[in-house]
């Protein structure tokens, strides 16, 4: 975790953690609907748009986990009596008006962290598809309505823009050399997205029987 050096701070944080189990669960869905975090195992780790939007931010105490504790250590204070209510209420609006004042002072620059150019459309919604460090996702993947996406990583094998471009205007790519079964095994094989839009193998005609199955894209 982030290093307090405020023993007093340090002890809430470990005592309250930060925010309630409602609200944690809440802020970590809609983190993950947005592609600010991804889930990496049992961890939470963030995206390059989440982190694009970090850099951009002119307020390091938005980002801070101390900030955080010491309102946390606050709301304890105040359900025990010694910090006033109002007072505090009152430093919240103010920071929030100094923040919004000066994010407002930042010049209009895009701050997705995404490429502005689309590589198709998405076969769902008809919005334009972006190229992303991660693979290629509709550009309304804020909207929880349309997932759609193409792993970037597929079976071992990185796709390109160009075959992701192909998949998206005819369904299906080429026949693509150098995906790798989990025996280590490589072969090659079409990627072809299916009625649903999700991405599947299909393989040229076999020479011989009997072969191990290659797995479906994103359980490489």
């Amino acid at each position: 975790g982030s290093l307090v050096s405020d023993e007093e701070l340090a002890e809430v944080m470990r005592a309250e953690g930060i925010g309630t189990p409602a609200t944690r669960a809440a802020i970590i869905e809609r983190l993950l609907a947005v592609d600010y975090v991804s889930r990496q195992g049992r961890a939470l780790v963030p995206t390059p748009k989440g982190m694009a939007l970090i850099d951009r931010l002119p307020v390091g105490e938005l980002a801070s986990v101390a900030l955080t504790g010491q309102w946390e250590r606050r709301l304890r204070q105040i359900e025990e009596g010694s910090c006033d209510r109002d007072r505090f209420m009152e430093d919240v609006r103010r920071f929030t008006a100094e923040v919004v004042e000066q994010i407002r002072s930042l010049s209009p620059t895009p701050s997705t962290g995404f490429p502005s150019g689309g590589v198709g459309a998405c076969r769902r919604c008809g919005s334009p598809v972006r190229e992303s460090p991660y693979g290629f996702r509709c550009s309304r993947s804020q909207d929880p309505s349309c997932t759609f996406q193409v792993p970037r990583l597929i079976a071992g094998r990185k796709l390109t823009a160009g075959q992701a471009a192909d998949l998206l205007a005819r369904g299906r790519t080429g026949l693509l050399r150098g995906f790798r079964a989990r025996t280590g095994r490589r072969f090659a094989a079409y990627l072809v997205l299916d009625p649903e839009s999700r991405v599947t193998f299909q393989f040229p005609a076999r020479r011989s029987r009997g072969r191990t199955k290659p797995p479906v894209p994103g359980e490489s």
